[in-house]
């Protein structure tokens, strides 16, 4: 099999899968990290343009289409959970190459420091561009950022958004329970290994079992917490309610997979690359039966979130079945599906890009290198391409590949072309 030698050039939480020092690399899993970070760029850029989920976007627009919806239903399913799952599958394996100290140095340069640079000098242009388009702010960039950052009035942070950069604090705290909970229980990875195995071994089983367990995850996070709400500690930690045990499940099955020998395991790679237009079709078949309710049923029960406003309201368990019995229904169809879809997504993308992508093409090369930086740095062009045609009437079309273009060409461009050849940037993206 081919070799590619990123090196430094991407952070090992996107990247390096590599079964053993002086081995060769499976492409198609760097390849697949790079497609997910281009989804997350591509949703971003379309979320203003949706019709019914443009307002969770930082500003929506005045023009949208169901299309958008629609993609948006295939990216908002796949890309964070899967990236989850890839990060899993190189931290027991990295930690043993590199040892505790340097394996911890590592995670520290990549995690934590791309997270203060990002919230404290990124994320300040998608509060601004926000608060003008929303609130008529008039005064500058730098003394906004200056009297939000800087200068508090009322508490640290004030106006404060993490944006992207929660993936990177989210993925540092599943990385250290993941060590701790391996150091601590002796058998806790091979207890992860050993249901892999049974995943790998018997796939159709296994395939059915994880639809089991992601959507009674969906479900129940769903029915507490609602589908589109986020919590944390004050405005830096947030995670998305309904989605973070869904990832937190990603991550270690993830581990699991890769404990169980999954890289090197030939032989059911090339059975999953054979299968791959049965999946295929599972995936396109869960995936329109999933997208076609959520929309047809929006308004009337799949998005219900009775439940989280009765405990919101102080309401007690001996009193909430009425509630649960009446509300829950229609929206665990919902989760159900997506749990459904959700998984069949991540076997097929596996198997479509071993049958197709594993062998050195430039294109995802160049997009596997420079795939974290670009998770880094695209988001304020993406806001400020926002900013620049909000109000237009021109096509919600034009405006997404103006946005997505724009946004994806200038980042790339940025990382390849200046921040990879900088020593200190290199070493981090």
């Amino acid at each position: 099999m081919a070799r590619i030698d990123h090196k430094n050039q991407s952070s090992d939480q996107f990247s390096h899968a590599e079964k053993e020092p002086g081995q060769n690399r499976l492409l198609f899993i760097d390849y697949l990290r790079g497609f997910m970070v281009l989804l997350v760029v591509l949703e971003h850029s379309l979320l203003p343009y949706t019709k019914k989920f443009n307002w969770t976007w930082f500003f929506p627009d005045m023009t949208g289409t169901y299309v958008f919806d629609i993609w948006h239903y295939h990216n908002d399913t796949i890309m964070m959970p899967f990236l989850f799952f890839l990060a899993g599958m190189f931290v027991m394996p990295s930690l043993k190459r590199r040892g505790l100290a340097s394996f911890m140095k590592e995670r520290f340069l990549r995690l934590v420091v791309p997270f203060v640079f990002g919230v404290t000098f990124i994320t300040p242009f998608l509060s601004y561009y926000k608060k003008r388009i929303l609130e008529g702010l008039d005064t500058g960039f730098f003394e906004f950022w200056w009297g939000t950052y800087i200068r508090w009035e009322d508490y640290p942070f004030q106006n404060f958004t993490q944006g992207g950069f929660w993936f990177l604090y989210y993925l540092a705290v599943l990385t250290l329970a993941l060590i701790l909970l391996s150091c601590i229980i002796p058998k806790f990875m091979e207890g992860l290994g050993a249901f892999a195995r049974f995943l790998m071994n018997r796939p159709i089983r296994g395939f059915i079992c994880v639809c089991c367990m992601s959507a009674v995850i969906l479900g129940a996070s769903d029915l507490m917490w609602g589908a589109h709400w986020w919590f944390g500690f004050k405005p830096v930690f947030h995670v998305r309610t309904a989605r973070f045990i869904i990832k937190i499940f990603y991550f270690f099955l993830g581990a699991g997979v890769s404990y169980a020998g999954f890289l090197e395991n030939s032989r059911f790679l090339e059975n999953l690359g054979k299968h791959w237009k049965k999946w295929l079709g599972v995936s396109i078949l869960l995936g329109g039966g999933y997208m076609a309710y959520s929309l047809a049923y929006f308004e009337d029960g799949a998005y219900n979130n009775d439940v989280r406003l009765f405990f919101y309201r102080g309401g007690l368990w001996e009193y909430a079945w009425p509630v649960i019995s009446q509300s829950a229904p229609p929206l665990l169809i919902r989760t159900t599906l997506l749990g459904c879809f959700m998984a069949s997504l991540s076997v097929m993308y596996m198997s479509l890009f071993y049958r197709f992508l594993n062998t050195p093409k430039p294109f995802w090369v160049s997009l596997a290198a420079c795939s974290y930086g670009i998770y880094i740095f695209h988001e304020p062009f993406t806001i400020w391409l926002h900013t620049l045609m909000y109000g237009e009437f021109i096509s919600p079309f034009v405006k997404f590949l103006i946005a997505g273009g724009g946004s994806l060409g200038i980042s790339w461009l940025l990382v390849s072309k200046v921040f990879l050849k900088l020593p200190g940037f290199k070493r981090i993206l």
